[in-house]
C-alpha cells in the first residue's frame, strides 16, 4: 500500500479532563488579567494622589475604603509602587503575572528551606534567646534535631526518629512552627 497514509485515531478526551483543562486555562488567564488590573489600579491611584494636596491622601483613602475595596494605605502604596516598577511591561503569560504579583506583594525571597530539598528549619538564635528569657530553661524541644540543639539547648529533645508526637511532654516546651 505504497503512498497510503494511515490515520491514527485519538481516543475521545475524558469529559472531566476537558472541564478541568478549561478551568485551568481560565485560572491562568485570570491571573494574567488580575495582574494587569492591579497595575492599572496602581496607575490610577498615583494619578489621584498627584491631584491631592499634602496631607489629603490618607484621609481620601480612608473616606473611600468601601468603594476602593481595600482598607490600608499599604495596599495602595504597593499597587502604586508596582505600577511604577512595571510601567511599560507587557504581562502576557502566567509566569509574567506571577513575577509581578510576587514583587508587588513582597514575596520575592525564598524563606527557610523552600527550594533547597532540605526539610529542616532552624530558628534564628535571637528568637530562641527571647523565648528563654520568658521561659527560663527550655525543658523539651519535641520536634528537633541534634544540629538545632546547638541553639535551642533544651534539657531533652526528640528528633524525627523519636517521633515527638508519640511522646509525653512536660515542663517548658519549645515548639516552633515556621510557616511553609
Amino acid at each position: 500500500m505504497a503512498g497510503t497514509a494511515l490515520a491514527v485515531m485519538k481516543p475521545k478526551a475524558d469529559p472531566d479532563a476537558v472541564e478541568i483543562g478549561k478551568l485551568w486555562r481560565k485560572a491562568c488567564s485570570s491571573l494574567v488579567e488580575s495582574s494587569k488590573y492591579y497595575l492599572e489600579c496602581g496607575r490610577k491611584l498615583a494619578e489621584k494622589k498627584a491631584t491631592l494636596k499634602h496631607g489629603e491622601w490618607l484621609p481620601w483613602l480612608a473616606d473611600n475604603t468601601d468603594v476602593l475595596g481595600f482598607d490600608t494605605p499599604q495596599t495602595g502604596g504597593k499597587l502604586m509602587k508596582a505600577a511604577k516598577l512595571n510601567a511599560g511591561v507587557q504581562i502576557e503569560s502566567e509566569s509574567d503575572a506571577v513575577e509581578v504579583s510576587r514583587t508587588m506583594w513582597g514575596h520575592t525571597t525564598t524563606r527557610g528551606t523552600t527550594g533547597t530539598g532540605e526539610n529542616e528549619w532552624y530558628t534564628p538564635v535571637e528568637y530562641v534567646d527571647l523565648a528563654r528569657t520568658v521561659m527560663g530553661v527550655i525543658d523539651l524541644d519535641p520536634a528537633s534535631s541534634d544540629q538545632a540543639q546547638s541553639t535551642v539547648q533544651a534539657l531533652q529533645h526528640f528528633t524525627q526518629a523519636d517521633d515527638g508526637l508519640k511522646r509525653v511532654w512536660h515542663g517548658n516546651v519549645w515548639l516552633n512552627r515556621w510557616p511553609a
